[in-house]
């Protein structure tokens, strides 16, 4: 019926539009640390629902702030299986590197 396609319609989500403007390398660098939270939480979920295996997030050095909360968020996803420091030529410790497994 009309009432259930619109709200479908409302309601979907077009994945290709989301994956033309997904961010395989996401910079939050001078932000604020529950600016950069939400952020993130949301840019995980769009990584999982788009299938995206590997990304990285770029946070920068500083005193750790953003680095910490950017793992500490991670750390709650049971579908980031990996994340670390990408290697030094990338960014070492400046860049956190995420591989996520497919759902």
């Amino acid at each position: 019926n009309m009432i259930n396609d619109s709200i479908e319609e409302k309601y979907s989500v077009d994945t290709k539009e989301k994956m033309l403007h997904f961010k395989f390398e996401l910079d939050v660098r001078g932000k604020l640390k529950e600016d950069v939270l939400l952020e993130v939480s949301t840019w995980i979920d769009d990584a999982l629902l788009l299938g995206v295996e590997e990304a990285k997030i770029i946070h920068g050095r500083g005193s750790g702030v953003l680095k910490d909360a950017v793992r500490g968020l991670l750390r709650k996803y049971k579908n980031a299986i990996h994340y670390g420091d990408e290697s030094k030529e990338n960014g070492g410790d400046s860049v956190t590197r995420v591989v996520f497994v497919k759902i």
